[in-house]
C-alpha cells in the first residue's frame, strides 16, 4: 500500500529468516538451545507454539509437520505428532522448552536412518515455525503485491532457502503465465485451456514469466556465509497480458481428482531374466520376482566407470551365464542389479 500500482521497476524479496533471531535462544527457534517454546517472529503478537500445542489435535499437528517439514513421509509425520502429544499429556498438558521438544522428536525418529546429519528435529521445528508465522501465506501475498506495484517489464527477484518456497514461487508463475499459442490453436479458448493456464480464469491485466534459471551461490559465498548454501535467486518479470478475457461460462475448471485419473488399462510388463550382477538370495533382502537360483555364482564387479556388456553373461569356468541358469521350483527371492557404478551397495547386499 506504500507504492502506487506500476510505480516500481524492481522488487527484491529475501525470504531468509534473520540469523540473530535464529541464534537468540530466548526466541525458541533453535533446536540445539534450551529456550522457551515460543517461535513467534513478533513475540508481542499472536500465540506461542507452547500455547498452540496445548489445543492441537493429532490430525492438525500431523498436517503441519507433513505440509511444512517431513513432506516426504506422511507416516513419520503422524508418528512424530502422536509422540509429541503423548509426551505433552504425560508432562501435565504442556511442553515448555525447545530442548524438551527436540528430544521428543529425536525419540520419535530413533529408528529413522535417512542419511541426514543435522538434528533429527530440524524439519519438525521448521514446520512449526513456518505454520505459526504464516510464512507461506505471507510469501503468496508478497508475490502478488510485488506484481501490483511493478511496471510492465519490471522484475521481481526472490531469494529462497527452502524447497517449499521454490515450489510456491513456481506455482505463482504457472498461475500467471500466458497460454502457449500451439495449445491455443489446438484447444481453443475454453475450460481446458483455463485448467492449463489459470491466468485465463481471471481478469488480471498482467502475466508473469520466469526469465532465467535460479542462480545458486558460488563456493566462495558459501564459505563466507554457510547459511547461504541452500539459497536460490528466482527472477520473475511482469508483462502486459495479451490473452483475451474469457466469458464466465468458459472459466469452468474441474477438480484435480477429475483432471488426474489413474489409467484403467495398464500395459503388460515383461521383466528380463538376465543381469550383469547377481546377488545370492540367501545373502540379500527378499525381493519377489524371477531371477537366478540360490546356487548362482557371484560375478566379479564391473570396474569403476564401465558399463555392463553382453560379455558379462558369457559362459565361464565358474558356471553358465545368468540368463541360462535354471530356476528351481519354489525360488522366489533374488536381487538383480544392473548399471551399478557404486561397489559399496553390492558389497552391503552380499554381507
Amino acid at each position: 500500500e506504500v507504492f502506487a500500482p506500476g510505480q516500481l521497476n524492481g522488487v527484491l524479496l529475501d525470504l531468509g529468516v534473520s540469523s540473530p533471531q535464529l541464534d537468540d535462544w530466548h526466541r525458541g527457534f533453535n533446536v540445539s538451545e534450551d529456550g522457551p517454546l515460543d517461535m513467534r517472529m513478533n513475540p508481542d503478537q499472536g500465540m506461542s507454539m507452547q500455547d498452540w500445542l496445548r489445543g492441537a489435535t493429532a490430525e492438525e499437528l500431523s498436517w503441519v509437520i507433513h505440509s511444512y517439514g517431513e513432506d516426504d513421509d506422511s507416516h513419520l509425520s503422524e508418528r512424530i505428532a502422536e509422540t509429541i502429544l503423548a509426551k505433552q499429556r504425560d508432562a501435565g498438558g504442556s511442553i515448555a522448552s525447545t530442548r524438551r521438544l527436540g528430544e521428543i522428536v529425536r525419540q520419535a525418529k530413533i529408528h529413522v536412518h535417512d542419511g541426514n546429519t543435522t538434528h533429527p528435529a530440524k524439519l519438525t521445528f521448521q514446520s512449526l515455525r513456518v505454520f505459526l508465522n504464516h510464512e507461506m501465506q505471507q510469501l503468496d501475498l508478497a508475490l502478488s503485491g510485488s506484481m501490483r506495484v511493478l511496471a510492465a517489464g519490471g522484475r521481481c527477484c526472490v531469494i529462497s532457502f527452502k524447497r517449499k518456497e521454490s515450489n510456491a514461487i513456481r506455482r505463482f508463475v504457472r498461475s500467471h503465465e500466458e497460454p502457449d499459442q500451439y495449445l491455443v490453436r489446438s484447444l481453443g479458448y475454453g475450460p481446458r485451456l483455463c485448467e492449463l493456464f489459470p491466468l485465463l480464469a481471471t481478469d488480471k491485466d498482467f502475466s508473469v514469466r520466469q526469465v532465467r534459471d535460479p542462480r545458486r551461490p558460488k563456493v566462495g559465498e558459501v564459505e563466507f556465509n554457510w547459511r547461504s548454501r541452500s539459497s536460490a535467486v528466482h527472477t520473475l518479470q511482469k508483462f502486459r497480458r495479451n490473452a483475451d478475457l474469457l466469458a464466465p461460462e468458459l472459466r469452468v475448471v474441474r477438480s484435480s481428482a477429475q483432471r488426474f485419473v489413474e489409467p484403467r488399462v495398464r500395459p503388460a510388463f515383461q521383466g528380463g531374466d538376465a543381469a550383469p550382477i547377481v546377488v545370492r538370495p540367501e545373502s540379500a533382502a527378499a525381493v519377489a520376482g524371477s531371477g537366478p537360483p540360490a546356487t548362482a555364482p557371484t560375478p566379479e564387479l564391473l570396474p569403476e566407470g564401465e558399463s555392463p556388456t553382453a560379455s558379462w553373461l558369457a559362459p565361464s569356468a565358474s558356471g553358465p551365464p545368468a540368463s541360462e541358469l535354471p530356476r528351481p521350483e519354489g525360488t522366489r527371492c533374488s536381487v538383480v542389479i544392473t548399471n551399478l557404478s557404486h561397489r559399496t551397495a553390492v558389497e552391503t547386499l552380499r554381507q
